[in-house]
């Protein structure tokens, strides 16, 4: 399996992989993540949580949501 790296900026189209009804086309807001400190070396590393997404609903209702990066391509 080759795995192609997809980076998200702020500003891209992406919408849900998987097959749902009406799924919306949302923009990339930023992204999610965390440090996280190595004991005992006390080193500080950045882990990814996800990529935050916001959309309109039908009724202009402002949504927003962090998935994982294996949830979502770009439009």
């Amino acid at each position: 399996m080759n795995f192609e790296k997809v980076f998200y900026l702020p500003g891209d189209l992406c919408e849900v992989k998987h097959d749902i009804p009406n799924k919306p086309v949302m923009i990339v807001k930023n992204k999610a993540s965390r440090m996280i400190r190595a004991i005992p070396s006390d080193i500080k590393k950045e882990s990814l949580l996800g990529i935050v997404c916001y959309w309109f609903s039908t009724d202009l209702y402002y949504h927003e949501q962090t998935f994982s990066t294996k949830d979502l391509h770009k439009v």
